[in-house]
């Protein structure tokens, strides 16, 4: 099983460069991991508009058989059982990739 970490590109801000570093350093130690990054939209003023075209250019690269997993500052916490259950589930239904969407 593969696991893809989707991203839009470095340098925006530094606490989530840092935070995807740890993160994936962590994850790594256990499961091979590839990042994948997304070129930035041209920010012209409409947030909106630029997070529409981002989340666009990140849902390209996801396949139909992936298990997508959206990581979001506001989303929910999860325990680390239930982050291995959802892992473990993936492997045996025969998941082509886990991708990790932020």
């Amino acid at each position: 099983m593969k696991v893809v970490l989707l991203r839009v590109g470095k340098g925006r801000t530094s606490w989530a460069d840092e935070a995807v570093a740890t993160w994936t350093k962590r994850f790594q130690a256990r499961l091979p991991l590839d990042e994948v990054l997304v070129k930035p939209a041209p920010q012209r003023g409409d947030v909106v508009a630029t997070r529409d075209a981002e989340a666009a250019s990140l849902l390209a690269l996801i396949r139909p058989r992936d298990l997508v997993i959206a990581l979001d500052e506001r989303g929910a916490v999860v325990t680390t059982e239930v982050f291995t259950g959802w892992l473990d589930t993936a492997a045996r239904a025969g998941t082509g990739r886990i991708v990790f969407a932020v």
